[in-house]
C-alpha cells in the first residue's frame, strides 16, 4: 500500500494565520502535494532542510521576521529554493534586487480561489521539471 501512494512535490507554507495555513494545506494535499505548514518564521527556519522543498510559500507580514527576511535566511542554506510570497495587504517596497525579481514574478494575494492557487503552484513547480 505504501508503494502505491503518489509521491507529491513538497511545499513549505509559512503564515502566522492558522486558518490560512490549514486551508492551503488541505487544498494542496487534495491535489497530491505534500505540505509542511508553519505559523512561525523562526520555527520554519529551524526546521528547514536544504533541497527538501520544491517550493516555499511565505507570507510577507510575519511577526519578528518578515517573509523577505525569512527568504534571505533560507536562501543561505538552499540557493535553489523556489519561493512565492503571500499577502493580504498592499505590496511592500523591496530594495534588494534579488528579492525584488522573485517578488514581482511570484506573488499570491489573499484571498485566492482554491483552483487558482493550485494552478499557480503547479506552474511554479513545473518550471524546472518539464
Amino acid at each position: 500500500m505504501f508503494n502505491s501512494l503518489k509521491k507529491g512535490k513538497r511545499i513549505m507554507i509559512v503564515d502566522d494565520d492558522n486558518d490560512c495555513t490549514f486551508t492551503f494545506q488541505i487544498v494542496l494535499e487534495s491535489y497530491g502535494f505534500k505540505v509542511y505548514s508553519f505559523n512561525n518564521a523562526y520555527l520554519a527556519l529551524d526546521k528547514y532542510r536544504s533541497n527538501f522543498y520544491d517550493l516555499a510559500i511565505l507570507d510577507i507580514i510575519l511577526p519578528g521576521m518578515n517573509g523577505f527576511q525569512l527568504y534571505q535566511e533560507l536562501k543561505k542554506t538552499d540557493g535553489n529554493l523556489k519561493v512565492c510570497f503571500l499577502s493580504a495587504g498592499q505590496l511592500l517596497y523591496v530594495e534588494d534586487s534579488d528579492v525584488s525579481k522573485i517578488y514581482t514574478s511570484c506573488f499570491i494575494r489573499k484571498p485566492i480561489e482554491n483552483q487558482r492557487l493550485v494552478q499557480k503552484i503547479k506552474e511554479l513547480i513545473e518550471v524546472n521539471y518539464t
